[in-house]
């Protein structure tokens, strides 16, 4: 299902109310910096349930939290296990470790589960942002972005 993304809070908090969990996703392209060229690298943002809906665990450090998209926690990143072991050499002390996307520093909080590809078909994302990370899914109006919902029963609820 597509919503707009204001709409999602609404949307989210009548299914809760149902006993389902409701989480909102979408893709995004940043930038970062690669020697002295720059890489495109394919991303997601989510809302902090994204990864425990899913049932997806880090393989390092955690996945994105509720408290994430509180606006003073949005300058963190989880990354792919591709992402890490290609630019971070697989190294185990990469939580900590700064990822700048678009010029912007965001710290890494963790490394997801290499079986997990993300949810759209095609090329998997590299890193997840929280959503209020960026300003496009926060505006109100006619021109906010559509983002895509996923849910879970919670246990006990047929």
């Amino acid at each position: 299902m597509i919503v707009k993304a204001p709409g999602f809070t609404v949307l989210a908090t009548l299914a809760l109310a149902l006993g389902i969990s409701l989480a909102a996703y979408d893709q995004t392209t940043l930038n970062t910096p690669a020697g002295s060229e720059t890489e495109r690298l394919r991303g997601g943002v989510a809302t902090g349930n994204y990864f425990d809906v899913l049932g997806v665990r880090a393989q390092l450090g955690r996945t994105l939290q509720p408290s994430d998209e509180q606006p003073a926690n949005a300058e963190i990143v989880v990354i792919s296990a591709a992402l890490w072991q290609r630019r971070f050499d697989s190294n185990p002390a990469v939580v900590g470790q700064t990822l700048r996307l678009n010029d912007k520093p965001y710290t890494i909080v963790g490394v997801v589960d290499q079986s997990f590809r993300g949810l759209r078909l095609g090329s998997p994302p590299e890193f997840w942002l929280p959503m209020n990370s960026t300003s496009r899914f926060v505006a109100n109006g006619r021109r906010s972005r559509g983002v895509g919902i996923i849910g879970r029963l919670k246990p006990g609820v047929t």
